[in-house]
């Protein structure tokens, strides 16, 4: 008797205790919109959303990243540009789709093959890339 009251003791206390939270895939860690903060490019450095001293266009722009797996994401950027007189303009550019991959740091790389386009850490999202006319070219941004 004894024995059967230890077992349904443990039984019970193994029911009532905290059960394991599993944490959100990559993709949903990742998913969701990212505001323009900052853009790095052949010795520019320009903080959104930026106005051009000379036309007075404001430019803004935000990425969004769509789970499409576990671990797959597609990504869409989008520039809004208002001239001095208050119209609004966008233009769009699909980025594609891109593989996660968490580090041991806790960070989440994405790659496009083999090649890293992005990283993602304490909701930043930070897009890197090498152009034949920009040299190296860094776009961050906030969710």
């Amino acid at each position: 008797m004894k024995v059967l009251f230890f077992l349904l003791f443990t039984f019970t206390i193994a029911a009532c205790s905290k059960k394991e939270e599993l944490s959100p895939s990559l993709a949903n860690q990742v998913a969701g919109s990212y505001t323009f903060v900052r853009e790095e490019y052949n010795g520019f450095d320009i903080v959104y959303p930026y106005t051009h001293p000379t036309t007075g266009q404001t430019t803004s722009g935000k990425i969004e990243v769509t789970k499409l797996t576990d671990e797959n994401v597609s990504a869409k950027m989008v520039y809004s540009f208002i001239d001095k007189t208050g119209k609004v303009t966008s233009d769009s550019q699909n980025l594609g789709e891109a593989t996660l991959k968490q580090l041991s740091t806790g960070e989440i790389e994405a790659y496009q093959g083999k090649l890293r386009v992005a990283i993602y850490a304490n909701n930043e999202l930070r897009l890197s890339a090498s152009d034949p006319d920009l040299g190296k070219y860094t776009l961050a941004t906030k969710k």
